[in-house]
Order: structure tokens, then C-alpha cells, then sequence
């Protein structure tokens, strides 16, 4: 592993993210606390939601999280996603990916990774007035694009494929120590709930409150700026696409990151 300036990766998979990896190569030394994690919900209203999937027009995907969920009680059941009906849009390329790895070759991609993009992309195939959208979500989620189906007509179902929980307790120890090291340089940030994890791992704590507001913090896309304004933090950069890559060239984009760099050489 690098031995250069530290950078805070805070998704959920940790060390085997494709983040930390692309750190690592660029010279970084990628430190994984996941400031927020997902919970299972109870397999039977998964495996039910699937039994019914047919009876949809679209199916309408916002993570590969909820299409593991959705794979794996289909697998519970001993079935596969069905296709047409019903025709499936996913949020962008990670989860279309996760989508087709599961046997969707069909997949409507918006040009714009956001959750509220695919309303717009299932408009420009055709009319939604009266069709039956399911959206597989966490517990969490915006609203926005519910709110926006719903307006043009559409009969939306949201159903819970997972929980999520913002600052996992058994993270907290492991991030104190994090913003401790005076290596670190960077936080990254790739969700709204991983930004308000960040923040709720460090209440209590002053000195790791302190640290967070004075690091550079770069976030993976507008929205999630958008909350980490909202919590008083600043954003340092922003990816260019909601992508592991364009997050990792993020932070190499930022000069006193290049600096940092520069004097561990």
C-alpha cells in the first residue's frame, strides 16, 4: 500500500471498494471507515414483491444495492427478475451493471445519474399516465422522484429493498482515529447518507468535528453537496460523474492535495 497522504473513503464497502482501490494506484493511501451501512428487510416481503413484479410497466432502480435485494429474492423463491413486463430503468452505470449481471439485458439509462432523471427518461419512451411504476428503494431515499412520476400520472409503488443506517456505531472508533492521523488529507463522500453518517460519528467529539470541517471534502455529485452544505460542511471539489473513477481524478484535481502528495515524495 502507498505510503503517501491519507484519504477517507467512507462507503460502505470498505476496503474493497473500487475507490480505495483507485487511490492506492494513483499513490494515496486509502483509509476505509463506511460512515453508513445497509440493512437486510425480512426476505418474505421481498420474495412477495417479486412474485408481482410482472404486473408492472416499469421497474425503476436507484442502486445496485436494491437490485442485489431484488436478485436475492428471487433466488429465494427459485425464479429470476422477469423481463417485459416488466421493461427496467436503472439510476446509471453501477447499477445497470448490477441489473444485467442478474440476466436484465434491457436496461433504460438515463444520460444523467440522479434518481429524478429517470423520470424524465421513461417520459421521452412514451406517455406515464396510468402506468405502474415499482420503485425498489432504501428507507431512506428522496423523495423527488416519486414526487415527479406521481405528477405526470403514474400509479408509483415504493418498496423498502433495504435499510439504511447513517453512522453505524461500530464505525465510530475507527473514524476518530482516522481524523486523528495527521496524515489524512482528503474525506470522500458518495452519498447524502454517508455525508450525515460522517457527521453523526463525530458529535460528541469537538477535536474529530473540528478536524472534519478543515479537511478537504470531496463529494461524488451535486446532490450530495447539497446535503453537505446542508450539514455547514464546505465541498472542496465534485466529481464530474457519479463514477469511482471521476471521484478518485476529484481528488487529485485538488492543489493542496497535489501538495500533500508532493512532500511525501
Amino acid at each position: 500500500m502507498s505510503g503517501g497522504p491519507a484519504v477517507l473513503v467512507t462507503r460502505p464497502a470498505g476496503d474493497a471498494d473500487r475507490l480505495a482501490e483507485l487511490l492506492a494506484i494513483a499513490g494515496w493511501r486509502p483509509v476505509a471507515v463506511p460512515t453508513v451501512a445497509t440493512e437486510p428487510v425480512a426476505p418474505g416481503i421481498l420474495a412477495r414483491a417479486v412474485e408481482r413484479l410482472a404486473t408492472f410497466d416499469w421497474v425503476a432502480v436507484t442502486s445496485a444495492t436494491a437490485v442485489d435485494a431484488l436478485a436475492g429474492a428471487a433466488a429465494l423463491v427459485g425464479t429470476m427478475l422477469p423481463a417485459d413486463p416488466p421493461r427496467w430503468a436503472a439510476v446509471g452505470p453501477a447499477t445497470a451493471a448490477a441489473l444485467r449481471a442478474s440476466g436484465l439485458s434491457e436496461v433504460l439509462l438515463p444520460g444523467r445519474s440522479r434518481g429524478a432523471a429517470i423520470a424524465e427518461a421513461l417520459l421521452a419512451v412514451g406517455s406515464l399516465a396510468g402506468r405502474r411504476i415499482l420503485l425498489p428503494r432504501a428507507d431512506a431515499a428522496d423523495p423527488e422522484l416519486p414526487q415527479r412520476l406521481r405528477a405526470v400520472g403514474a400509479v408509483v409503488e415504493e418498496l423498502v429493498a433495504y435499510r439504511t443506517v447513517e453512522g453505524p456505531p461500530a464505525s465510530r472508533a475507527a473514524l476518530l482515529d482516522a481524523l486523528a492521523d495527521p496524515t489524512l488529507a482528503a474525506v470522500t463522500v458518495a452519498s447524502g447518507s454517508a455525508a450525515r453518517g460522517l457527521v453523526r460519528l463525530t458529535a460528541g467529539d469537538p477535536r474529530a468535528a473540528g478536524r472534519l470541517a478543515a479537511l478537504p471534502l470531496v463529494s461524488i455529485g451535486p446532490a450530495t453537496s447539497v446535503v453537505v452544505r446542508g450539514l455547514g460542511l464546505a465541498v472542496a471539489a465534485e466529481a464530474a460523474a457519479p463514477t469511482a473513477e471521476a471521484l478518485a481524478a476529484a481528488v487529485g484535481s485538488l492543489p493542496t492535495l497535489t501538495a500533500a502528495m508532493e512532500s511525501h515524495r
